[in-house]
Formats: C-alpha cells, sequence, structure tokens
C-alpha cells in the first residue's frame, strides 16, 4: 500500500507530491507510468525492487492500513486573541456590487465612538494574554469616513500598549477615494500599513466599485492612488475583487503593476448564497472565466520563473508563495484565524467569528463589554483540515480548508468548501512544484529561502 500521494503531468515532465510530508518529486514517465499500474491492479501488483527503491526514496510505502492524519492537533481552548478588526464606520461612499456588508452597513448604520473603541482596545489586550505583538485593522464600509476617530484609536492605543509591555501594529482596507494628502501623511508617518481596494482599469472600477449614485469613482480614486504609491515606493497592496466585468486577471495585473502597486492579490468575488442572504449573483465568475483564470496562472507560472532568474520582484506572488510553502513545508491546518486568533468588531461592540460576518446575528460571538465570558471553542478545533471533505484533498496543508464565509456563502454550510477556490489551489500549488523544479540554488536564495538544497528530484 502506498502513502498518500497525487501525481500530474505538466509540460511533458512528471511530478508527484508525498501528501504528509509536503515534498514533491519530479519522476521519470516509466516510474509514472508503473506507478499507475498498482493504481489499477491494487495490492496485486507485484512492486519490482527498482520500483521499491524509488518509492522508498520519496517515502512512499506504508504497510499501515489505516494512516490517521498525523499534523491533526488540537488548539488551547485560552487561545489567544491577537487581531482585531474594527468597523470604526458601517457607512461607504461607495456601492459595490459585490459587497457583502449591505453596501457597507452591515445591517446598522452608523459610526463607532470613542468609548466603545476604547473598550475594543482594552479588550484585545485582556485576551492577547502574555502575546506580545498585537494588530488592529480600521475596516468598514469605508473607514477613513471616521479618520478623527482612527487618529484618537491609534494614540490611545500607543499608550495602552506601553503600559502593558505590548506592540500594537496597525493597518487599513480602504478604498482610496478619500485618501487626500493630509491621511496619506498621516498613514506614512504612522506606520500604518494600507491596503487598497481597486478592482482594476476604469471600466472594473466604474463597473464593480460606483458612487452610492451610481455615478463613476475611478478618477479620484486613481488620482489619491497614484500619490500614495509614489510616497510609499509602491509598497502597498492592491487588493482586486474579482467579477465577469474583471475576469481577465492579466489586464487587471498589468494596469495595477502600471500605476506601480508592488504586491497585488486578487480574488473572486464572495457573492452571498441567495439561500441565506438575498442578493443579485449575476456578476459571479463564471466557469468560463475560471479557465481564463487558470490560463492566466499558466502564464503567471512561467512569469514568475523568469523574473526570478532576472532577480526582478515578483508583484502578484499569487503562485510564488506557494513555491515557499513548498520549500518550508509547514502544514497549514486552518486558512486563517478566524474566530481563534481574529475576530471582527462591529461599531457597538459585538464581536463576530470576522470582518465578513458583522452583522449576521446568527454568529454573534460575543460583547467586549463581557471580558471575562468570550469563548471561541465552536471555532477552535472543528474547522480547517478537520473537516469531512477537506481531510481528503491531497492539497489541504497549503490550504488549511479555505475561507468558512466563502464556504458558507457558496454551499451553505462551513464544511463544505467552495470549489471554485479548491479548483484554482489545486491549480496553483501544481505550477508551484513546477515552478520549483525549475529554481536553482542561487534563484532559491533570492526568493528569500533560510535553506538552501540544490536537488531537481526534491522540488
Amino acid at each position: 500500500m502506498l502513502n498518500e500521494y497525487h501525481k500530474f503531468s505538466y509540460k511533458d515532465k512528471y511530478f508527484i507530491l508525498n501528501v504528509e510530508d509536503m515534498k514533491a518529486y519530479r519522476i521519470n514517465k516509466p516510474l509514472h507510468d508503473e506507478i499507475e499500474k498498482i493504481e489499477i491492479k491494487g495490492k496485486n501488483k507485484v512492486i519490482k525492487d527498482e520500483l521499491e527503491d524509488a518509492l522508498k526514496k520519496m517515502n512512499l510505502l506504508n504497510n499501515k492500513k489505516d494512516k490517521k492524519n498525523k499534523s491533526s492537533k488540537k488548539i488551547d481552548n485560552n487561545k489567544p486573541v491577537t487581531h482585531i478588526s474594527l468597523n470604526v464606520t458601517q457607512n461607504c461612499n461607495l456601492q459595490c456590487i459585490y459587497c457583502y456588508g449591505d453596501g457597507g452597513e452591515y445591517d446598522g448604520k452608523g459610526f463607532m465612538t470613542f468609548k466603545t473603541a476604547k473598550d475594543a482596545i482594552d479588550w484585545l489586550i485582556i485576551q492577547s494574554n502574555g502575546e506580545k505583538r498585537l494588530v488592529v485593522t480600521f475596516f468598514g464600509g469605508e473607514p477613513l469616513l471616521n479618520f478623527r476617530l482612527i487618529k484618537k484609536i491609534v494614540e490611545y492605543s500607543r499608550i495602552k500598549a506601553k503600559e502593558y509591555d505590548k506592540e500594537i501594529l496597525f493597518t487599513i482596507t480602504t478604498n482610496g477615494t478619500l485618501l487626500d494628502e493630509e491621511k496619506q501623511k498621516y498613514l506614512i508617518e504612522n506606520n500604518i500599513t494600507a491596503v487598497l481596494s481597486i478592482d482594476g482599469n476604469l471600466l472594473a472600477l466604474n463597473k464593480n466599485r460606483p458612487w452610492k449614485d451610481k455615478k463613476h469613482s475611478h478618477k479620484i480614486t486613481i488620482e489619491n492612488v497614484k500619490k500614495y504609491l509614489n510616497k510609499k515606493d509602491g509598497k502597498v497592496t492592491a487588493r482586486a475583487t474579482i467579477t465577469k466585468y474583471n475576469s481577465n486577471l492579466s489586464e487587471v495585473g498589468n494596469y495595477l503593476g502600471e500605476l506601480g502597486f508592488r504586491n497585488i492579490y486578487m480574488a473572486d468575488a464572495a457573492i452571498p448564497n441567495e439561500k441565506i442572504i438575498k442578493y443579485q449573483t449575476s456578476v459571479k465568475v463564471t466557469l468560463n472565466d475560471q479557465l481564463n483564470i487558470f490560463e492566466y496562472l499558466e502564464n503567471l507560472a512561467e512569469n514568475t520563473i523568469s523574473l526570478l532568474k532576472k532577480r526582478e520582484e515578483i508583484i502578484d506572488k499569487s503562485i510564488s508563495i506557494y513555491v515557499k510553502r513548498l520549500y518550508q513545508r509547514g502544514k497549514k491546518n486552518f486558512y486563517c484565524g478566524v474566530g481563534r486568533g481574529l475576530v471582527g468588531i462591529s461599531k457597538t461592540g459585538e464581536i463576530y467569528p470576522c470582518h465578513r460576518f458583522v452583522g449576521v446575528k446568527d454568529f454573534l460571538m460575543d460583547n467586549i463589554q463581557n471580558v471575562n465570558s468570550f469563548n471561541n471553542g465552536f471555532y477552535l478545533n472543528n474547522r480547517g483540515i478537520e473537516s469531512e471533505i477537506c481531510n481528503k484533498c491531497w492539497v489541504r496543508y497549503f490550504c488549511g480548508g479555505g475561507c468558512i464565509y466563502e464556504s458558507l456563502m457558496e454551499s451553505g454550510s462551513f464544511n463544505i468548501p467552495d470549489e471554485k477556490w479548491c479548483m484554482k489551489l489545486r491549480k496553483i500549488v501544481e505550477l508551484s512544484i513546477y515552478v520549483y523544479d525549475n529554481l536553482n540554488s542561487s534563484d532559491k536564495k533570492y526568493l528569500g529561502f533560510r535553506k538552501i538544497e540544490d536537488n531537481n528530484r526534491k522540488p
């Protein structure tokens, strides 16, 4: 019996991944064919000495009938919260066509008060236990609508961090429409990391992200973004949400790169399932769009190799981040810290698993006023790769089970992942194995690996 593996071919090369070890190997076609014979004939197939040696080297031979998931581990019920997303406003000046937050209002339009903000910081410090480094994300709606409060929170947080010997880092997710000179200067001087929600060119922004009165938002957004990128030397992340209006990822990536962004992240719109939230779903990415995305990823793999060889910066890191994960072999049991180390806090102090769940009462966890009652047990150990479907997937350790919100919106269940995401990630990991196989020791060093191994059979 063989240990769990995944084999595939790409560009006339053959690869096999030992799922538990997270080690990939380039194999020749005869070995590939012999393994296929084992798959067909099963236990009755006689394994030749040469084949046995090859399988042993890849740690694929296993005599145990039921190999339990070795990486499964329970998380302490006292796991600290180290990251909060603050809805400093539940109001927005845009009306994005895919907004999961009901136009940024999250079923409760308004602004967070300074008292609630202070209580949230105090709650975070208490819940962080012995952890020293904490993160506060300013979120909305459009958080810069409540810029006065952001400044007061930063000042208060730094006082409390010093008092409790903590370090608090700040991030903000903004649509850029209000990012004028004053705000740009403040973010830079206070070392606040900005993620800009920007979906691409004029057509993409005007279709995906119009003003509340349906007029176009592109002009003011781009004017502000260009100035900010120039001041930050491009060290800003662009977060593009993909719909049918901007499903050509090459166009999106090229446009954002030309603007000056040095880091780009693109993700399909998580349009709520009509069984859960009534919503127009006509802007969703289609199967045909998905095929175009696969073509983009294949081109990105070649481009990633080329940029590495030329020692040039990789802007879209969709593949290179998984190349690093492949090398380091750090198993991912959960997609993110949702409901565990990360929570979202509404304008009134209600606690939800993350910013995407704010206002959905079925997922209300607690309130920041109840400092001693917070219980995140539901999210600690029964999500991620432990779910029945994910536990059988060969890519689970690279994924961690996917975003539970997106799973819920697509299927109506935490434990049934979004198949579009699964298909995309499987493609990315295969391409990452292909990219790694094309790297030499110097390329790996440039990419930032801690230790170099130059063995083309161990990508």
